[in-house]
């Protein structure tokens, strides 16, 4: 995702053009992150489901 970021900054792209399709993959890529959150917790030993909560919600 940063290659093609950089990639589009270097070519003769615009800017801004490339600026807006790196936000869309990020924001893809944080939905799918999203997706699995609630799969993680669950497959967390119970002991360690605060902890585990905790580191990601920090994301």
């Amino acid at each position: 995702m940063y290659r093609a970021f950089a990639h589009d900054l270097v070519s003769r792209q615009p800017t801004l053009g490339a600026f807006n399709r790196w936000g869309i993959r990020v924001n893809a890529m944080h939905r799918w992150y999203l997706a699995q959150f609630p799969s993680v917790l669950a497959a967390a030993p119970v002991k360690d489901r605060a902890a585990v909560k905790a580191a990601l919600l920090e994301y």
